[in-house]
């Protein structure tokens, strides 16, 4: 199911991201953050949590500053939790929203002179992603339990400006697992959380 939508992205957005007309405002940059999360898990009848408070979030993001969007791909990792180590690994696509314009993106004011967008920016994103489950089953007595799923993301944020290079980042991670089933075993899988994460983004590199 997770492939087709990302094929459906790359087929209707990024042509448009790459298009003759747009190539001069395309620019690019990267968030790094970190931070913390909760996840619940129903695999089969049983029920779980993974949290963690060390939570890191990379993503590498093409700009489109005259549609205001960014197309990003994303990866995240704890690296402890309460169900131990790497027990939850993250990798997605998606788009990025800014109502109020890009930050850092060059503007010209008065029809004469050029300059950059420098100012808090609020975002929202939707993404699809698959995630990679590695904890310790419920009951803690048959070993880990590991699965993979596929989810939907949907974040808030702001950016605040540091330096004209590099700005604060702060965003709200809301997670809804689609529910799957494993055709070998018939196990059933869904999950939800959210995570906090604070960061920089890096527009000069």
């Amino acid at each position: 199911m997770l492939l087709p939508l990302i094929r459906y992205i790359f087929t209707a957005f990024v042509p448009i991201l790459l298009a003759p007309s747009a190539m001069a405002y395309l620019t690019s940059d990267f968030h790094v953050n970190a931070g913390g999360m909760e996840y619940k898990l129903k695999p089969g009848s049983s029920e779980l949590t993974i949290s963690s408070t060390s939570l890191i979030d990379f993503s590498y993001n093409l700009n489109q500053d005259n549609l205001d969007m960014s197309f990003f791909l994303n990866f995240a990792e704890t690296v402890s939790s309460s169900q131990g180590p790497l027990a939850y690994t993250h990798l997605a696509t998606g788009l990025r929203y800014y109502p109020l314009g890009i930050n850092g993106q060059r503007v010209i004011y008065d029809s004469t002179t050029e300059g950059r967008l420098l100012k808090p920016s609020p975002f929202v994103s939707v993404a699809f992603g698959v995630s990679n489950f590695s904890v310790k089953d419920i009951n803690s007595t048959e070993g880990y339990f590991n699965a993979v799923g596929y989810d939907v993301l949907v974040a808030g944020g702001v950016e605040v400006v540091l330096t004209s290079d590099i700005f604060l980042t702060g965003q709200l991670v809301i997670v809804q697992g689609i529910p799957t089933t494993n055709p070998q075993t018939q196990l059933s899988l869904s999950y939800s959380g959210m995570a906090l994460l604070f960061g920089l983004k890096l527009t000069s590199f």
